[in-house]
């Protein structure tokens, strides 16, 4: 596991405590989303269940997720024994498979860990969950849920007599003659209305704290005895990549190929199988620093996703060509050309990928193979 998950490591506790704010607010929106139809509280909720089980028990729920307790579950199976903390830069000796595992991150770096998003990006640099952000947030949830309850002593300003009902039947039901109907709900003055602006930040939190999790992927690299590297990211971002030029890797862990120092560009060099990072999404690839290093013309690719399934993600449950658009386009574009089309992709046309590795095989002697089954692709390395 990577050091993140590490429950006795202090700079893992500050990150986990910073993030538990997030946590309570997100329950309390996914509260909301069960009768609020606004696309931001959709997203939180959408988000919400993709990172784990989350415990609703109504009004001003405190909701966790269950991540954290399959994380533990997993760690009390394998036993404190056999459960290690990777850190980045660690190198691991498979000796009985004569492989070795290169630790790559999540980095230690902070500002590292909390970069999302390239920097000439439209929201160039995305932090972690700060606690006041997650404060205003949860703040905001509450005094929604509140209202919701009819508890409105608590949270507005002004007094009862000034109030109308938020709900659409209701407040037309209660209207009065001194116009409030005709000018409220009136189609040229919607954009005046403020009733939801306040899903705003709960979609945003959500957004962010998805990202940030990403970022903490423990990201591998494993040489095979003939100096082949096969590279899984997860779900690594930006920031996670670029760390991985700041180590080299211990020069104790020399190579099976060479007795240089290994670095990331070497290993990247060396890389002939890429497991996509986070579905193929926009930011999970590096290019410069990442795939572009990728030059062994013996590189094939896996993009775990099914794109009908990122379509209806976030927004594009509700509205049609909203939502996440995975593998993103000029990625996919860029993998096509490094791999002469050998990808393999959760929804992949079997035969069109079969097609593509026996046309263009990996090697002359010993090309990749793939099976495909209902439930996996198996893929072959001949290391005879």
């Amino acid at each position: 596991m990577a050091w993140t998950e590490n429950l006795k490591d202090p700079q893992a506790q500050v990150l986990r405590a910073r993030f538990s704010k997030g946590k309570q607010a997100l329950a309390a929106a996914a509260t909301l989303a069960q009768g609020d139809a606004h696309p931001g509280l959709r997203t939180a909720a959408a988000l919400a269940a993709f990172a784990g089980p989350v415990a609703i028990n109504g009004l001003g729920a405190s909701g966790v997720f269950g991540t954290a307790e399959i994380m533990q579950m997993l760690k009390d199976k394998a036993g404190a024994d056999s459960t290690s903390f990777l850190e980045p830069g660690q190198v691991i000796d498979l000796d009985e498979f004569n492989i070795k595992a290169f630790v790559l991150g999540p980095p230690r770096d902070e500002v590292l860990l909390r970069k999302d998003t390239p920097s000439k990006g439209q929201a160039k640099e995305v932090y972690l969950t700060r606690l006041d952000a997650a404060a205003a947030a949860e703040s905001t949830v509450n005094a929604q849920l509140s209202l919701l309850a009819n508890r409105t002593d608590t949270v507005l300003p002004f007094s009862a007599v000034y109030q109308r009902p938020l709900k659409e039947k209701t407040r037309r039901k209660k209207a009065t003659k001194s116009g409030v109907r005709k000018l409220y709900d009136a189609p040229a003055e919607k954009w005046r209305r403020i009733d939801s602006d306040w899903t705003g930040s709960i979609e945003a939190l959500a957004l962010k704290m998805d990202s940030d999790t990403n970022n903490t992927s423990l990201a591998l690299a494993f040489e095979l005895p003939d100096g082949q590297v096969l590279l899984f990211p997860g779900d690594a971002q930006v920031g996670n990549w670029l760390s991985w030029n700041d180590q080299t890797y211990p020069p104790a862990a020399k190579t099976m190929s060479s007795g240089k120092p290994v670095t990331a560009e070497d290993l990247l060099r060396r890389t002939t199988f890429y497991k996509v990072g986070h579905h193929g999404s926009h930011n999970a690839t590096v290019k410069a620093l990442g795939l572009e290093r990728m030059v062994d013309p013996r590189l094939v690719a896996a993009i775990p996703v099914v794109e009908a399934v990122a379509a209806i993600q976030g927004k594009g449950r509700a509205e049609p060509g909203s939502g996440w658009r995975m593998p993103f386009e000029e990625l996919y574009k860029a993998l096509q050309e490094k791999t002469k089309g050998r990808i393999v992709q959760g929804d992949g046309n079997p035969t069109v990928e079969k097609r593509a590795f026996r046309n263009n095989p990996t090697s002359a002697k010993r090309p990749v193979k793939i099976e495909h089954s209902d439930l996996f692709v198996e893929m072959t390395f001949d290391l005879s």
